[in-house]
Order: C-alpha cells, then structure tokens, then sequence
C-alpha cells in the first residue's frame, strides 16, 4: 500500500470548556492521555474560542501548563489554499470519560474532587 500523501502528524490540540474542564472540573483521565502522548512525542496545543489568555488561565490554574507545547486561541480566520480539505487529514477522537458514569450526579451536586478543582477559578472557569 502507497504511503499517505498527507500523514497524520504527531501534534494534538486539546480544547478548553468541555474538552480539558467539564463543568469546571478538570479530565483527568484525558491528562493522563495527553501525558503519555506527550512522552510518545506528540506536540501538544491547548486553545480556546475564549482566547489565548483564558487558555493559558486554565492551564496555569491547573498546573498543566508546562504540559502544552503552545497555548493559543482558536482561529477567527484561516488562510488556506485548500480551504476546509484538510480537514479530511484529521481526525476528531473522543474525549475520555473523567468518571465513571454513577458518580457524575453527586459529583455535580457537591462539586469537582479536591485533585480536579483548580486552586484559583479564571475567569469564566466555574468549580
């Protein structure tokens, strides 16, 4: 079989609400995840539609951002002389489950575990 016109490269980029923080709390199990990629060699990227700044709040908050090669925003706009194509070299993957479905309720109610609760909640971060 042909190699790949275009392969997969080794890079992740990790959205912020609802990615790396549910409901305020942090997703552990996707840290870890992104831990071994990172020991794997993968470049990560951390970035948000709330911006840079919000970004790296989150990040610094949670200790995590020695963790991310770039934090950024998400683009507004993007040059590309392949427009939307180059999507197809990409792939969306699920976002691991932080705990297990029976505690979510009461996880919810009383608030994120002491280990996924950021010290000081940014801007827009509840927990």
């Amino acid at each position: 079989m042909p190699p790949d016109k275009y392969p997969r490269r080794r890079v992740i980029a990790v959205d912020v609400d609802g990615t790396l923080l549910s409901h305020g709390c942090c997703n552990l199990a996707l840290v870890a995840m992104l831990r071994n990629a990172k020991e794997d060699g993968f470049s990560l990227t951390l970035w948000s539609m709330g911006g840079e700044a919000y970004a790296r709040s989150v990040a610094e908050a949670l200790g995590l951002a020695d963790l991310f090669d770039h934090i950024i925003s998400k683009p507004g706009f993007v040059f590309d002389d392949a427009g939307w194509s180059w999507v197809r070299y990409t792939q969306i993957l699920p976002i691991p489950a932080a705990v297990s479905e029976g505690a979510v309720g009461s996880l919810m109610v009383s608030g994120c575990p002491e280990a996924t609760r950021p010290d000081s909640n940014p801007p827009g971060v509840s927990g």
